[in-house]
């Protein structure tokens, strides 16, 4: 289980500013500031995936070896700045900015995705990013729209994370080579296969048959992805109904 920093602990002062910058777009975006508490909460919801979880908490952090931290290390000093932009290395530099390999269309695919909600989508930055799970939609001017709230901490900490996943491949396994560089349709690919196994992961785990009161409710689940599949025999759709539908909603032919 992730946990906040305890409250007699000293906060490191990188991971202070980064909460600053979470607060700052997430004041921007929804109108109301969140407290440090909020926000460590937010990142510990069960609807976040563990793999999600683990890299937004690191993010939050700042803990990630990258751009200037680099430059202490002798030998390697070339890894603080990206080669193919030519920047200096950083988290909004990779999850936002970068050239490569594939950020600008993953977040095109997501943003494509959340349209068919028809509410309006924000300004993707490092802050929206790691305050996804701080949405404010609420229902008759009243309530939170607990699905749609969802909906957006999900498709967004999967498309953060997978951005990280790709980039990571990229560059340690492939040593950032452009000629293995990931091409669009793999990018694409990549996306539809994360949030198909999300998808069908939510609708297996709201079988109370069989995980009994561990099961997800079905009416969350139903709230959160019923009007984007557009189905009524939720349940019932299997792996490639849903990749179909993400492949059916104009993301076959990517930029």
């Amino acid at each position: 289980k992730l946990l906040s920093p305890k409250k007699q602990t000293e906060q490191r002062p990188s991971t202070d500013i980064m909460l600053e910058r979470v607060k700052t777009a997430v004041r921007v975006w929804t109108s109301k500031a969140p407290t440090d508490k909020k926000i460590w909460l937010s990142i510990q919801k069960k609807n976040i995936s563990c793999g999600a979880q683990n890299f937004l908490w690191r993010c939050l952090h700042d803990s990630y070896r990258l751009g200037k931290k680099w430059f202490h290390l002798e030998g390697y000093e070339e890894h603080a700045s990206c080669h193919e932009c030519n920047e200096l290395d950083s988290l909004d530099h990779i999850l936002t900015v970068c050239k490569t390999p594939g950020q600008e269309l993953i977040w095109k695919l997501t943003e494509t995705l959340w349209n068919r909600t028809g509410k309006p989508w924000p300004d993707i930055s490092l802050g929206v990013i790691l305050g996804c799970g701080l949405s404010n939609h609420i229902v008759n001017n009243e309530l939170p729209d607990t699905g749609l709230n969802r909906l957006f901490l999900i498709i967004v900490s999967e498309a953060a994370c997978l951005i990280w996943k790709i980039c990571c491949e990229w560059k340690i396994k492939h040593e950032g080579r452009l000629d293995k560089c990931p091409t669009a349709i793999e990018v694409a690919n990549k996306w539809r296969s994360t949030m198909s196994k999300r998808i069908q992961f939510e609708i297996i785990a709201s079988n109370s048959g069989r995980f009994k009161n561990k099961a997800i409710p079905f009416k969350m689940v139903k709230k959160t992805w019923g009007k984007l599949l557009s189905t009524e025999n939720l349940q019932g759709l299997r792996m490639r109904d849903i990749t179909g539908f993400l492949v059916g909603i104009g993301l076959d032919d990517p930029p």
